[in-house]
């Protein structure tokens, strides 16, 4: 089901809504592309494992600060209506 899931692509060419509560059912999900989706809802399911993200042509104004970003070695925001990314900077530790 949902909870075996690691990739998902989203295309719509329609202004489309996706609740954030939806990567509740999806702890596994690693790499995410959505191109033209909204969502809505705080991101406080957003998985932590996720690797690689692509948000492409989405609508919001900032990165919403529950997103657990530390894992994430691909981040594409093109064509988004992103006035933010991010409030502070952090550092990347050696392994």
């Amino acid at each position: 089901g949902a909870r075996m899931l690691q990739s998902i692509t989203l295309n719509s060419r329609q202004s489309r809504y996706l609740s954030a509560k939806a990567f509740e059912a999806m702890p596994n999900l690693r790499f995410f592309h959505a191109i033209g989706i909204s969502f809505q809802g705080r991101f406080r399911y957003f998985p932590n494992k996720m690797k690689w993200l692509e948000l492409e042509s989405c609508n919001f104004d900032y990165l919403p600060s529950q997103c657990q970003l530390e894992k994430v070695v691909v981040l594409d925001l093109c064509q988004s209506n992103l006035a933010r990314a991010f409030t502070k900077l952090c550092l990347l530790e050696e392994e």
